[in-house]
């Protein structure tokens, strides 16, 4: 039996918890390593109004479609929170049947990736339930995804017994219920008037501390273009890592220099900032004049693609890279025709 960790009031008519317990028959030894931190809590619902939905049979599921940041996949999910309540509080402690990890969402999350078997929840508190104890597979590569609860023990048309708890306004695509009969359903759609109170708490499996270092050059339009990006550095995400020049001029030629050691030399009127030997990435790049004139140019590019593709040997699992984008300037005030940006510096992960 998995026995839930208690994580607090829910509501008016509900206890503060305190002396929260363990897993059941289970010896909890701390998180699980990993590279990356947890992120916050991701939550289903939105906001603090509570009802409970005494309406299920054996067997049933109830639970929530999520879609974290496209950014941080894949992630593992650590644990997931169910706010289980009566309408009166009280009610004896609940075993149910399993808490399931699905990997797609509507119309039909098809066969549990991974399920936490025998759940005991706890009347009037959000109950959180640990997966790292369990062996199985929590990693999702993509949303999105569904978590639900399996139960073991008929609710419905009990109006004093336990059962979820929901918000007010359901947002469609983001509650199910697995009926039965009846299969997968989006829980709006069956008249269910709010969002299941279900969160979980995760953490990417790919993160790397990427951070900019040295400074821009003043291009010819008066701006000091610098770096930011997106993603995660990695040698198998499906996922994009994007380099992206900010400030720059729009419709003039760039290319990303990359290096595996930092500079911060003078340079054409600028830095450096990297340090030879020095690779640069071909096609050039068009910067796009999408942002706020001027300097309305961006220049783009997925490291990932180049990493991935195996175009550079060196760009492998645990290396650390410098990049920097060039860019043509015609009117460059310094004489020398370009324009660069800062300096990025970060490692690769797996």
């Amino acid at each position: 039996m998995a026995r839930a960790r208690n994580r607090g009031e829910v509501g008016r008519s509900y206890r503060t918890a305190a002396g929260a317990g363990l897993l059941a028959g289970l010896m909890l030894t701390g998180p699980a390593a990993a590279q990356c931190p947890e992120e916050p809590l991701f939550a289903n619902y939105t906001n603090s109004t509570q009802s409970v939905c005494p309406c299920f049979v054996t067997g049933e599921e109830a639970g929530a479609i999520f879609d974290v940041p496209a950014s941080h996949y894949p992630i593992e999910v650590l644990r997931v929170q169910f706010h289980w309540g009566s309408q009166f509080g009280g009610a004896p402690q609940s075993l149910e049947s399993a808490i399931h990890l699905y990997a797609a969402g509507l119309p039909n999350p098809g066969v549990p990736q991974f399920s936490l078997p025998g759940p005991v929840l706890t009347d009037g508190f959000v109950n959180e339930f640990d997966f790292a104890p369990i062996p199985g597979n929590k990693i999702i590569n993509s949303g999105p995804f569904t978590v639900t609860l399996e139960f073991q023990n008929t609710n419905a048309g009990m109006i004093f017994s336990p059962s979820m708890v929901l918000d007010s306004g359901c947002q469609p695509g983001k509650n199910v219920v697995k009926a039965v009969p009846g299969g997968w359903n989006d829980a709006c759609a069956l008249g269910v008037s709010g969002d299941w109170y279900v969160g979980l708490i995760y953490r990417r499996v790919n993160c790397t501390s990427v951070a900019t270092y040295c400074t821009g050059k003043t291009n010819s339009l008066g701006c000091v273009p610098f770096l930011t990006s997106n993603g995660a550095p990695s040698a198998s995400a499906t996922t994009a890592f994007q380099v992206i020049g900010n400030d720059m001029i729009p419709g003039e030629a760039g290319f990303l220099l990359y290096s595996f050691k930092k500079s911060n030399l003078n340079f054409h009127g600028g830095k450096l900032c990297v340090k030879a030997p020095v690779s640069r990435l071909l096609p050039p790049k068009v910067a796009s004049g999408t942002g706020t004139p001027p300097c309305s140019g961006f220049l783009k590019r997925n490291l990932n693609a180049t990493i991935q593709s195996g175009s550079d040997p060196l760009l492998t699992p645990g290396q650390t890279v410098n990049v920097q984008w060039r860019q043509r300037d015609p009117a460059d005030p310094a004489g020398f025709g370009d324009s660069l940006t800062d300096g990025l510096n970060f490692t690769i992960n797996p």
